[in-house]
């Protein structure tokens, strides 16, 4: 800093630029009460006082001081504006797929076929599902003509994170009967309600991978006729299935 020469000449003081006349001087060798730095931090114009200061004697000028209090709801707007503007990545899964159907209602094992549309987060836990299903000669062939069981379900899917996602997953949905006897005076073809329960393993590499499945099924029935009543129904059956996945 350049030394301040006091006044050789004049009656006047030196007044510096931008420092208003009459301010004390304060600092080390110099008297009270003369013309000087403006360094009271207390004055609310100190800031723009200090830089115009500088201007006046070090030939260079600051930028404006942002106190920290204003300056942090700033920065915590923009991370929260950056946090909401990232797209949620999402991982789908479609995986058609066949196996049998066994257990329950059943006379033996079925062979059964459907399909599944999955989603879930890349990194995350919860995703959701649908499920379809079709089994033909669902209650055998003996004294049926044509009959089958189809089902339709939004499932609620919890996963393990990874390429080998472990997953048990349930919800509720459609289940369609339809029996006719061979001699056509009989036939049935209802919806119900219907719920679902399971788990397996789903497993990708790229784009391909592989699904194994095994899920209970059971039909929902209203026997009183009274609305939403709902008890469970006498259709009921296990499937296991499996199928090439193909991830978007």
């Amino acid at each position: 800093m350049r030394t301040i020469e006091p006044p050789t000449g004049g009656n006047e003081p030196e007044v510096l630029p931008g420092v208003p006349a009459g301010e004390p001087r304060k600092g080390p060798g110099i008297e009270p009460g003369t013309p000087a730095e403006d360094d009271d931090l207390n004055d609310t114009s100190a800031a723009d006082a200090d830089s115009r200061l500088d201007t006046a004697v070090c030939g260079r000028k600051r930028g404006p001081i942002v106190p920290m209090k204003r300056r942090f709801p700033t920065l915590l707007s923009l991370l929260v504006l950056g946090l909401t503007a990232a797209p949620a990545r999402a991982e789908v899964y479609l995986t058609p797929s066949v196996g049998v159907a066994f257990g329950g209602h059943t006379d033996d094992s079925k062979l059964t076929y459907g399909g599944s549309l999955t989603f879930l987060g890349e990194d995350g836990v919860i995703g959701f599902a649908v499920d379809f299903g079709h089994t033909p000669d669902f209650f055998g062939t003996t004294g049926f003509g044509n009959n089958n069981i189809t089902t339709l379900m939004g499932n609620l899917v919890l996963a393990s994170p990874g390429r080998a996602r472990i997953y048990g997953s349930g919800g509720l949905g459609l289940v369609k009967t339809r029996v006719k006897d061979l001699s056509g005076f009989f036939e049935v073809d209802s919806n119900e309600f219907g719920l679902n329960v399971g788990g397996g393993v789903l497993l990708s590499s790229g784009t391909i991978g592989f699904q194994g499945d095994i899920r209970y099924f059971r039909n929902l029935s209203d026997l009183h006729n009274e609305g939403l009543d709902f008890e469970l129904g006498t259709v009921d059956y296990w499937r296991a299935v499996g199928g090439i996945s193909l991830r978007f």
